[in-house]
């Protein structure tokens, strides 16, 4: 991950799309009941919890039964059964209400009360430890909200009301389309464009390079310049776009798209890389009940980004902005990005007031390029070589690195670069801030 070079899209990614003008279906068509699983994967699954939202007072309480919210998750487990994922859901027992207008009014991360939100919503989700949240709210204003959103760096999905449409058909997509976005899946195309001449301008400015319209970095979802316009998002028939004399197939069947492809045969794919990103995220919340790790406000913590380097070798480093990739989860929103080479080494100065035995904890960033490293206190290797791999860019946690006895004064703590993971694209590092506590 060079720095400023994202991976994923930022956060709070909108599934809003103009729809075509017609009658909205009220029902998802039928479906196999039990969609076989991949036999490629091991089977995981996870429970759904489902919330309804109203305001504060029970007004404009959110559009959808629990029943219909099996029919979106009917839907999701044919999608994700391509990543052998199962939705656990029971209409009796699994949906619950809320009154909250703080949440009610959620409509993504340019809301003047979206860090009050994000912490709220997290703070409910906490309350379904181990499950998938999902808030059904009605949005602001009197009419229900058409859109939802997720994305990797908090820990719930925003869903509408059941009676969505794109393209004059009932969204069946629309759940496993966020639920993607809440597992690590950005869109794969780079933006939404309104023409064929404001896609072409952006070719153009891209120098005519086809990847520009990768929006996800994935060798196996084509670049996608998706135009929001009914001939190409709902016309079916309508499978590619020549943009500057190139020739571009449209991802019409990709769940991460925005396109409709009818009634009955919707958005239904999930490649092997989607699927590879999806299972790696949800192991990842599954060991933290459902939630991304954090690297923020850590209670005597000193940031990387601060700290004075003492040398390094093989190691070429730079502050970077973490904003881009979440608002929430690093510590002080920047960390000590290193370019670094195998066996490349950093290292610095630290102190202690005491002398004493003091626990060690490191918090990092896990990337697709990132190595493993080795922490070492005084030269001598603390606890064993940790792994900063990750699909997609995510803030660590809390690693506890180990307990060592220090003196009074000055320390050197280092990282080596000792290898990497089979799926690391490099031996790079991200490091956050760390705590020494007695």
């Amino acid at each position: 991950m060079a720095p400023n070079q994202p991976t994923a899209e930022p956060p709070s990614i909108q599934a809003t799309i103009t729809a075509q003008p017609g009658a909205t279906q009220t029902s998802i068509p039928e479906t196999t009941a039990s969609p076989a699983p991949n036999p490629a994967y091991p089977p995981l699954s996870v429970g759904i919890q489902a919330v309804q939202v109203s305001d504060d007072d029970g007004a404009r309480t959110a559009d959808i039964t629990a029943q219909q919210v099996e029919q979106w998750i009917n839907k999701s487990n044919e999608i994700f059964a391509k990543a052998s994922i199962r939705f656990i859901y029971d209409p009796n027992v699994d949906f619950a209400s809320l009154k909250s207008t703080l949440l009610n009014n959620m409509s993504g991360d340019t809301d003047p009360n979206w860090a009050g939100e994000v912490d709220f919503g997290n703070q409910v989700a906490a309350g379904y430890s181990g499950k998938l949240v999902v808030f059904f709210r009605n949005g602001p204003g009197q009419g229900q909200e058409s859109g939802g959103f997720s994305w990797s760096d908090y820990n719930f999905v925003a869903m509408p009301g059941f009676n969505t449409s794109v393209c004059g058909y009932q969204n069946s997509g629309a759940l496993a389309h966020e639920i993607g976005h809440y597992l690590g899946l950005s869109h794969p195309f780079p933006q939404v464009f309104a023409s064929v001449q404001e896609a072409e301008a952006y070719l153009t400015a891209h120098g005519n390079d086809p990847q520009a319209f990768d929006g996800d970095g994935l060798s196996d979802t084509p670049p996608d310049p998706f135009i929001n316009i009914p001939k190409f998002q709902c016309n079916p028939s309508t499978q590619s776009v020549t943009l500057n004399g190139q020739v571009f197939s449209l991802p019409r069947k990709n769940i991460m798209s925005y396109y409709s492809n009818g009634a009955k045969v919707d958005r239904t794919e999930l490649t092997p890389q989607q699927s590879n990103i999806v299972r790696w995220v949800l192991g990842l919340r599954a060991k933290n009940g459902m939630a991304t790790p954090t690297n923020s406000n850590v209670p005597g913590a000193v940031d990387f980004a601060t700290l004075s380097i003492k040398d390094s070798s093989g190691v070429n480093t730079s502050v970077q902005d973490m904003s881009s990739w979440s608002q929430f989860t690093w510590n002080g929103h920047k960390q000590l990005f290193g370019n670094a080479q195998l066996n490349g080494t950093i290292r610095f100065s630290t102190s202690v007031a005491a002398a004493g035995k003091y626990q060690l904890n490191l918090y990092a960033t896990m990337a697709p390029d990132y190595g493993k490293i080795q922490t070492l206190v005084d030269g001598k290797p603390l606890g064993a070589p940790i792994d900063l791999y990750s699909p997609i860019v995510l803030p660590s946690g809390r690693i506890s690195i180990g307990t060592v006895d220090l003196s009074t004064g000055t320390h050197i703590l280092s990282f080596r670069v000792v290898g990497k993971n089979a799926a690391s694209n490099g031996y790079s590092l991200g490091l956050n801030t760390f705590t020494l506590t007695p």
